[in-house]
């Protein structure tokens, strides 16, 4: 994710009183995995679901691991 995309997803964060969580390094929640592939986040659950694209979950978020997404 670039910067920019980073900094105007987490500013609609705070504007909708949404929360901000913070993974590890080597993982990606859903819309930022999607946004680093330039893809919408359905598209992304499809790929999972479907299994083109390593995912799993973590309680109900759909997780991915950050060389999955960049290989």
């Amino acid at each position: 994710m670039h910067l920019a995309e980073l900094l105007k997803y987490l500013l609609h964060q705070l504007q909708t009183g949404q929360p901000i969580s913070v993974a590890p390094t080597d993982e990606l929640e859903l819309r930022a995995a999607a946004a680093w592939l330039g893809i919408s986040p359905s598209e992304l659950v499809r790929l999972g679901e479907e299994g083109l694209l390593p995912s799993h979950q973590v309680e109900s978020r759909l997780v991915l691991y950050r060389e999955d997404v960049q290989a």
